[in-house]
């Protein structure tokens, strides 16, 4: 695994860091370091539990639970907190989707509370650190936490780690700028899924538990796509493989513009709003205004229209196994066809009836799914002047996607060559 080789002074960029003055109970870990341990605590959070800065210190979280029972003690959530903090060490990460974690605590008196964790990324002077925002969802040891109210926690708890994350290493940067750049467009980052990477400069995406985890990286760009002559189209280069679970990435587009809001995306790709996909599941398309809620039914056609890859497209699937370096298309074209082509060679082709609508602004859904496991976009060159969908753009769209094809398919021969 690639790790952030930026230079580490743990005890240097914490003491600058006024966490001890946070406004919420808060701890800082240190992801770099065997066991993750404590290196920062504000106030409030050594009230709450009845601890002083020296006994939290250069502890692990793990030992703040051993006073709770092993019963009590959630293996996913420890799980989750420490692929969390390898994830956050990795080379080149931009965004962490933050993670939501429940699990009793014990405070000094013995007293027992069930705390909600929100986990995130803080970048304090170059060096990369796990905010956690605790808040207190409940008394006791059989407490119960209503789905609603772990919604309303999550959502408290992203303010906290924001506000955190300006109090601590100031005020985020200018946005990433599109201009000059080769790509269309980049993933939008203000929210993202709590198993999703986002690397470099927000052009490449992750699945954090890979190999655990088929799906939980849905993610949309972060403006609308231009229309060419030929309708719109994007292409992803698949950087690393999960053989754990097979079949290509849903890709597609929605009419719904990306927001910071809790209901951004829905539990199933396939109930994206206002929406065509496409993947190994074959095409799916939903015109209702907001997601789809899947229940034990399958949801009816007029919910979400579906089709399937006729037997051919099955077998050219089944022959398609995704490797390193492998360019998939996704394209939507003005007659209302959406098409996946894998370095090329067009797999699936389905008429979803919903003819592009040239007044309709249009963003790309990518779910990096199944085999993929690590996604980037490839450059593309756009339209001189947005939208106008010239021949000479249509052209140079062409070469560029070819010249993408081509690097791709020397790569693969290369390997083949140098294997025994």
């Amino acid at each position: 695994m690639w790790v952030c080789n930026c230079y580490r002074n743990t005890s240097q960029e914490v003491s600058a860091a006024p966490i001890d003055v946070l406004s919420f109970p808060a701890l800082l870990f240190d992801p770099a370091q065997t066991c993750h341990p404590i290196v920062g605590t504000s106030k409030l959070f050594r009230s709450l539990v009845g601890l002083s800065h020296t006994e939290l210190m250069d502890t692990s979280f793990g030992k703040l639970l051993d006073r709770v029972p092993v019963y009590l003690v959630s293996r996913s959530a420890m799980v989750n907190l420490a692929d969390f903090c390898k994830s956050s060490i990795q080379h080149d990460v931009y965004r962490v989707g933050e993670v939501s974690i429940l699990q009793t605590m014990v405070r000094a008196d013995s007293s027992y509370f069930m705390a909600h964790l929100s986990l995130g990324l803080c970048v304090i002077g170059r060096v990369p650190f796990v905010l956690v925002a605790l808040q207190v969802a409940g008394e006791g040891t059989g407490c119960g936490v209503g789905q609603e109210y772990q919604i309303s926690l999550k959502e408290q708890g992203l303010k906290l780690l924001e506000n955190g994350r300006r109090d601590l290493a100031g005020v985020n940067g200018p946005p990433l700028s599109l201009e000059d750049s080769p790509v269309a467009f980049r993933f939008y980052s203000e929210r993202l899924q709590e198993h999703c990477l986002l690397l470099g400069d927000g052009t490449s995406a992750a699945r954090r538990e890979a190999d655990v985890l088929p799906a939980g990286c849905m993610l949309i760009s972060d403006r609308p796509l231009q229309k060419t002559s030929c309708g719109l189209s994007f292409s992803l280069r698949v950087d690393r493989l999960e053989p754990t679970f097979i079949g290509l990435p849903v890709l597609g587009f929605t009419r719904c513009a990306p927001r910071d809001v809790a209901c951004l995306y829905p539990t199933n790709v396939r109930c994206f709003a206002q929406s065509v996909l496409i993947g190994s599941h074959g095409a799916t398309a939903s015109d209702a205004a907001h997601h789809h809620v899947m229940g034990i039914k399958k949801p009816q056609q007029h919910e979400i229209r579906t089709w399937e890859p006729a037997a051919d497209s099955k077998a050219l699937l089944d022959r398609s196994q995704l490797q390193e370096n492998d360019v998939v298309e996704c394209r939507y074209t003005w007659e209302g066809r959406l098409q996946t082509f894998h370095n090329g060679v067009l797999l699936m082709d389905f008429d979803v009836a919903r003819p592009l609508q040239a007044d309709v602004q249009y963003f790309a859904i990518v779910d990096v799914c199944l085999t993929a496991a690590c996604v980037s976009l490839v450059p593309r060159v756009q339209p001189p002047g947005g939208s106008d969908g010239s021949t000479e753009s249509g052209q140079a769209f062409d070469l560029l996607h070819i010249m993408c094809l081509f690097v791709t398919c020397v790569i693969r021969w290369v390997d083949f060559a140098r294997s025994p």
